[in-house]
């Protein structure tokens, strides 16, 4: 605690390491970099750099162009506790061993905000400049009050098993609403979200006929209460269509999503969480039936509303990127799609579970995008990175499952990289 940096004066310490070249392409200015344990720095160029020039275990051979696999980086860090008061970070040049390297250590998850990227043609060392931010402290009340609004209608034993959900344990989320479709009464006001539940949890496991039993059970249910319940209603109808968008039949998926929109417009809230989810699926529907000018149109707007009305980071918004990848993908915009990817990737590592299947989707389409432009090593790494979650969390006979492992299967005929 003594050692805390407190002054109000700004400064700057710096970092030298080496990044693999993917690495260092996802940071852009603006980015958020964070930390998964402490962060050692120093106040003198010179330290930061040894450890990237002199170090006599470095092969300085690894990094001379821009298009090596590894990267000579040098991070530049401006400390400002004015703007950032909540930063941790400590002067240890008193207590470390090397007093000389007037080392500064940044707390356990400390969060920055890169300002400008530039690579150093003559050394080969890519300058990074960031400053300590707190908007990763924000984004995280700002993403617990949308949770707070999507799940307020929720009550407490239905919340736990979207919680499992959440954490991408289908299999328990399953057998904990089983359980409660059991011991609940035939007439109880719960069975019909329990059936929608249990519907969204196969669905997530690619078992496509048991969520189309239930989806079709939840409406079944809550055609008693229309149109008291339409908005409801509504849910179960995308919920089903997002079924028939996974089974390739998007005509199908087309005029479901499209009668579940006539459901959210018969109640009063205009772009809340689930209506936004809405736009995703049935742009992505769109996508399918190569509507992509009529996808590209609704994607747009409903990007415009999320930077507008929600949380800047969280799943809806991250699906939104995702299927403007695939729409730019499919027009034959590489570029763009690449970009759409990576702004989808980032917002679901910052947000989902490590493992969490739609981190998997994202890996998996970067691949093929690679592929198409022949960027086989980095395609082969989004793909396996696709399938190492995939085998963790989904069933061995999952459809995308197994499209992760066939794409490796061929990246690495083109590539000759043994397994």
């Amino acid at each position: 605690a003594e050692a805390r940096y407190t002054h109000a004066t700004p400064i700057s310490v710096y970092r030298g390491t080496i990044l693999r070249r993917d690495e260092v392409e996802q940071l852009r200015i603006g980015s958020l970099v964070s930390t998964n344990g402490f962060l050692s720095s120093s106040r003198c160029l010179e330290v930061a750099l040894s450890f990237i020039c002199s170090d006599p275990g470095v092969n300085m051979q690894i990094s001379r162009n821009r298009n090596d696999p590894e990267q000579f980086s040098l991070f530049k860090i401006g400390i400002d506790i004015n703007l950032s008061p909540d930063i941790v970070v400590a002067d240890i040049s008193n207590v470390s061993h090397i007093p000389d390297e007037n080392e500064f250590l940044f707390d356990l998850g400390t969060t920055f905000v890169v300002t400008n990227i530039f690579y150093d043609g003559e050394n080969f060392i890519w300058n990074i400049q960031m400053t300590a931010s707190n908007q990763v402290a924000q984004l995280n009340r700002e993403y617990d009050s949308y949770m707070r609004e999507r799940l307020s209608e929720t009550n407490a034993a239905i919340l736990f098993g979207r919680m499992l959900a959440h954490l991408s344990e289908y299999s328990l989320a399953i057998k904990y609403f089983q359980r409660l479709i059991r011991v609940l009464p035939i007439e109880h006001e719960d069975r019909p979200n329990l059936h929608y539940q249990l519907a969204r949890m196969y669905r997530f496991l690619g078992k496509h006929n048991q969520a189309i039993h239930y989806f079709r059970c939840a409406k079944l249910l809550q055609r008693r209460a229309l149109p008291h319940n339409s908005y409801e209603y509504g849910m179960t109808l995308a919920g089903l269509g997002t079924v028939y968008l996974e089974l390739n039949d998007s005509k199908r998926a087309v005029r479901i999503l499209e009668e579940a929109s006539v459901c959210y417009n018969l109640v009063s809230r205009p772009y809340n969480t689930e209506t936004m989810f809405h736009f995703n699926r049935l742009s992505y529907a769109y996508y399918l039936e190569t509507q992509y000018e009529r996808a590209l149109k609704l994607l747009n707007a409903t990007l415009a509303i999320y930077k507008q009305k929600m949380p800047a980071d969280h799943p809806g918004h991250a699906q939104a990127y995702h299927n403007l990848g695939l729409v730019h993908r499919a027009m034959g915009n590489s570029d763009e799609a690449l970009t759409a990817f990576k702004d989808a990737l980032r917002m679901r590592q910052a947000l989902l579970a490590p493992n969490h299947p739609y981190i998997a989707r994202t890996y998996f389409q970067m691949g093929l995008l690679f592929e198409e432009c022949k960027d086989y090593d980095a395609a082969l790494e989004c793909a396996r990175k696709a399938l190492n979650i995939q085998e963790l969390k989904l069933p061995s006979n999952h459809n995308e499952l197994i499209l992760s492992s066939e794409l490796v299967g061929s990246l690495l005929s083109k590539t000759n990289v043994a397994m």
